[in-house]
């Protein structure tokens, strides 16, 4: 997909989460990403947190499980299978 058709769905599902779009590839090699979406959540030290694979009609629930458990609110799984 390309940065412009990965917006439009940002756009269109409402989500307002800031999203990166790796054009060279770069992140995708350095961290093995291989299925999309990959949604990765990085805590305020720049260190990887939860990866979540795929998608999965409560993930924005699990993903505020994730944040929520990063600022002391909870806990949440290290990975999912979304």
């Amino acid at each position: 997909p390309s940065a412009a058709a990965v917006k439009l769905v940002a756009m269109e599902k409402k989500i307002t989460v800031p999203s990166y779009f790796d054009v060279e590839g770069k992140t995708r090699k350095d961290y093995d990403i291989t299925n999309f979406p990959t949604t990765l959540v990085i805590d305020a030290h720049g260190i990887i947190r939860y990866m979540n694979v795929g998608s999965h009609p409560k993930a924005e629930e699990i993903f505020e499980a994730q944040i929520r458990s990063l600022l002391g609110g909870g806990a949440a799984a290290k990975t999912a299978s979304l």
